[in-house]
């Protein structure tokens, strides 16, 4: 027989595998231990052969499931039994017998880097979703807020490495969040998240102290780059420039996807008159996945925003809204193509 190590915890679970199907599941307490069995207490009969499992902590707390079968099941006293349960395979003992290794000692505040922390005032559920869950994976906390009261409330309660506004709220505009907060409540970076992106509204906004203005769609690995430079350089953002529409991005296009993305487009548009939200979404993600596939950022991120609207079933008006936008853009891509000799100040504006 093998060398038994004694071995005692208590309460741990047994699950007996019995004919039938059936599964039972007992408290029991360990003696003894080997490479082949363990020697338990329970508390009731089991006939020999039955079929067992158990779960032992292994070092550093890691569970290690063993399989087996029960032997020799006895009376000791009372209700008390004893049995061994023989494992199906040989274990290395000191898997479960060695004292766990210490935790390490949690970083000093010196060696965390903190991460960035914004706001971000948004009406429309969607986008709030969207910039979420895009800055999170990218250890960027945000606190949203969806009006301008709640933005002005937020700014006092917090102090935030930048604030971002949509322009066009349902009860006022960016501007009134701009000048009530700056700078007597915030004096970090400042900017507009919108899709109003004339020369006319940057300029606007620039001479008024916003220290740039976003285009919706919003390019993330940008923005997050931008952001993460907020926690070396507080003055990074203060640089009173626009972040580049990919408009010129998309322009650059390739002929070989045109195809693709006119029978997307058709799709798009019946599924749309049809009222499908399921054949919408599944056309929107193959826009997506082409988009981002040959290149064409503005687009991959109109799809994404338009995905994101689908999946929260957000208001009716506001998701159409951004299923037209990315319809729109669709459309100018495959216009640019068709008239290669359109001069830049002719073509339209990006959405």
């Amino acid at each position: 027989m093998s060398n038994r190590t004694p071995f005692r915890v208590n309460d741990l679970q047994l699950v007996l595998l019995e004919p039938g199907g059936t599964t039972r599941y007992l408290k029991i307490s360990t003696v003894s231990l080997s490479s082949s069995s363990v020697e338990i207490r329970l508390d009731c009969f089991v006939h020999s052969n039955t079929r067992a499992e158990i779960d032992f902590s292994g070092a550093g707390r890691s569970s290690i499931r063993v399989e087996g079968t029960i032997q020799d099941c006895k009376l000791v006293s009372g209700r008390s039994h004893s049995a061994i349960l023989r494992f199906e395979n040989t274990i290395n003992v000191d898997d479960i017998l060695k004292e766990p290794e210490p935790t390490p000692p949690a970083p000093s505040a010196a060696e965390v880097r903190e991460s960035a922390h914004i706001l971000y005032i948004e009406d429309h559920e969607a986008d709030r979703f969207l910039m979420t869950h895009r800055l999170n994976k990218a250890n960027i906390r945000v606190t949203v807020a969806t009006t301008v009261d709640e933005g002005i409330e937020a700014i006092r309660q917090n102090t935030f490495d930048a604030v971002i506004c949509d322009f066009h709220l349902e009860d006022r505009t960016g501007f009134d969040v701009f000048e009530q907060a700056v700078p007597d409540l915030h004096r970090g970076p400042f900017f507009f998240a919108t899709s109003e992106t004339s020369p006319e509204f940057r300029k606007e906004s620039i001479q008024r102290g916003v220290d740039t203005v976003i285009p919706k769609p919003i390019n993330f690995p940008r923005l997050i780059h931008m952001l993460e430079s907020l926690r070396q350089d507080p003055a990074a953002g203060h640089e009173n420039t626009e972040l580049p529409s990919a408009a010129q991005q998309d322009e650059e296009v390739s002929t070989l996807y045109i195809a693709m993305l006119q029978h997307d487009l058709a799709a798009l548009m019946e599924s749309q008159a049809k009222g499908d939200a399921v054949l919408t979404r599944r056309i929107c993600d193959d826009i997506l996945g082409c988009a981002q596939g040959y290149g064409f950022d503005q687009l991959g991120r109109a799809a994404e925003r338009a995905l994101c609207s689908l999946d929260i079933q957000t208001g009716k008006c506001t998701t159409e809204s951004i299923l037209d936008e990315l319809a729109g853009l669709m459309t100018r891509v495959v216009s640019t193509v068709a008239n290669p000799n359109t001069s830049k100040s002719d073509r339209p504006k990006a959405a």
